[in-house]
């Protein structure tokens, strides 16, 4: 079992009022907290959209062609067919797509990028 879920895990134990001053209860029952996040930002920069966030997916709705900020820090691993992702100067990761459509990204160590991730070779757009 994982320590915070362990009931006596300080983790575990209902948060403090004055940890999260900022924060809103927006949904509770007997054994579950949900606190509404102050001025949230979307996921990826507008006009594109999160359609599905899975464990080692993210599909995205990409209106027209261009680059977008993800909020989700970059790895040499994610891995798609029809963008481009390369790292931000802040950790982030930039999808650069070419046509409006869906974008499927996929996080997946394959050998190869393994490789060229120890050597140094960090994929960019060009």
């Amino acid at each position: 079992m994982h320590q915070c879920l362990n009931r006596e895990h300080p983790m575990a134990r209902k948060p403090r009022p004055s940890l999260l001053p900022a924060w809103r209860l927006a949904f509770a029952t007997a054994n579950v907290e949900i606190f509404a996040v102050p001025s949230p930002r979307p996921l990826i920069s507008p006009p594109a959209r999160v359609r599905a966030l899975g464990y080692t997916t993210i599909a995205l709705a990409v209106p027209r062609r261009g680059a977008y900020r993800l909020s989700v820090t970059f790895t040499p691993y994610w891995q798609s067919r029809t963008a481009c992702l390369e790292r931000t100067t802040d950790g982030m990761t930039r999808v650069v797509v070419r046509r409006a459509g869906l974008v499927l990204l996929r996080f997946a160590v394959t050998p190869g990028r393994a490789l060229a991730t120890l050597a140094g070779d960090e994929p960019a757009c060009r």
